[in-house]
Order: C-alpha cells, then sequence, then structure tokens
C-alpha cells in the first residue's frame, strides 16, 4: 500500500477554493465493519470458506433489497441531509 504526502491530508485549501467538502468522516463504513465482522462471531477467525460463506449471503442480501427497492416492495433507507460547516475566518485567516 502506498504512501499519501501529508500535503494531502490538509483539506483547507480546498475549503477556500470554495470546494464543498461534506462527511469527511468514516463513521457509516466503520459500523458496516463493525456489523459485518459481529456475523463470524467473537473474536472467531474464520476459515477462508467460513468466510466466504459469509460475505456471499450478506452480497444477497444487498441485492435482493435493491431488487425490492426497484420492485417497490421496500423503500430505499432514508438519510440525514448533509451538513456543510463553515470554517470561521478568524481560523481561515490564521491558517
Amino acid at each position: 500500500m502506498g504512501r499519501f504526502d501529508s500535503s494531502l491530508w490538509n483539506v483547507n485549501s480546498m475549503m477556500v477554493g470554495g470546494i464543498d467538502i461534506t462527511n469527511r468522516t468514516n463513521n457509516p463504513l466503520e459500523k458496516y465493519n463493525r456489523d459485518f465482522g459481529v456475523k463470524f462471531g467473537r473474536g472467531a477467525h474464520p476459515s477462508l470458506l467460513a468466510f466466504m460463506e459469509i460475505a456471499k449471503a450478506e452480497a444477497l442480501g444487498y441485492v435482493n433489497r435493491i431488487h425490492d427497492i426497484k420492485l417497490g416492495i421496500q423503500t430505499a433507507p432514508r438519510h440525514a441531509e448533509a451538513v456543510v460547516t463553515q470554517v470561521p475566518d478568524d481560523y481561515t485567516n490564521f491558517m
């Protein structure tokens, strides 16, 4: 895995340039990983076959959900509106 220059970590220049940046955290991904891990059991180190069976069942669940949404059997999950935070001018000027 490659390393990224630390200049790419700072999003301040993007914000100053007028690029909207929202949802910079990975909280939804962390929740998914936690929920997916629970399916293996506590402290589990599954075999490759067990992992593939659980991953296959997980994928099939999403395929079925998307299919049901398209047919109107199920509704898509609701998400909160994105919030664009305003960085105070004093902070921007300080940087």
